[in-house]
């Protein structure tokens, strides 16, 4: 079999990955403006490793054309973890499935049965009420005597609309109340195991929510 070589990047110049870290101690808070300095230092295309996971980094429109359009079957795949592999049925459902036959077949089903002009319509008001409860937060905030000149984020309105929509959706209830905080149920449905990006731990079984998906849905999996 012939050798791979990796791109250049962060982990093949001055600074190699740490072993089980990789570069995740190198990454700053801003990450995109991260990426675009380390390109300008080695080059349009990077390699970075998020603990031991490998991912490639590129920076101009000739590569990212290259990689959504082009080859964008090949490079279409999600990495799963193991809790969303156990979710997905090791990528048997839509969001987690490898792009091929079984994809194709999937995608159809929901095209023609989920996402269908009736059916999107008949879930309608689930999105206005959940759109007019984030403005009628924004409001309530923006009005508080105790904000006024104060900055605030949007992307927190926003979230808790997202997680409502998908949570009223496949679960009939909210997670997440008008501030932006999210119930306990929501929380452990949100969090990521702590050997998400390190795949040697993975039979060490360190997180306790792989253990308590198994006791839910027993060894034949979750219910289809």
């Amino acid at each position: 079999m012939a050798k791979i070589q990796a791109p250049t990047g962060a982990s093949g110049g001055h600074s190699c990955p740490w072993p089980i870290v990789g570069n995740l101690f190198e990454i700053k808070p801003v990450r995109f403006r991260c990426f675009a300095e380390w390109t300008h230092a080695y080059g349009p295309i990077i390699s970075v490793w998020f603990g031991s996971t490998l991912n490639v980094v590129v920076s101009n429109s000739g590569l990212a054309e290259e990689v959504v359009k082009k080859h964008d079957q090949k490079l279409a795949n999600r990495h799963r973890s193991r809790s969303a592999a156990k979710f997905s049925r090791d990528g048997k459902d839509l969001i987690w499935a490898d792009y091929g036959p079984h994809y194709v077949k999937v995608r159809k089903v929901c095209t023609l049965e989920l996402f269908s002009p009736k059916r999107l319509k008949a879930l309608r008001p689930i999105r206005e009420d959940e759109v007019t409860a984030m403005v009628e937060s924004i409001f309530n905030h923006c009005t508080n005597p105790d904000n006024y000149g104060k900055s605030f984020l949007v992307k927190k309105y926003l979230g808790a609309v997202a997680s409502n929509n998908i949570t009223r959706l496949a679960f009939g209830k909210r997670f997440m109340n008008a501030e932006g905080v999210m119930e306990e149920q929501g929380s452990e449905a949100w969090r990521i195991p702590c050997h998400g990006g390190a795949h040697f731990m993975a039979s060490l079984d360190v997180s306790t929510r792989g253990r308590r998906i198994r006791q839910a849905w027993g060894k034949e999996g979750p219910p289809h």
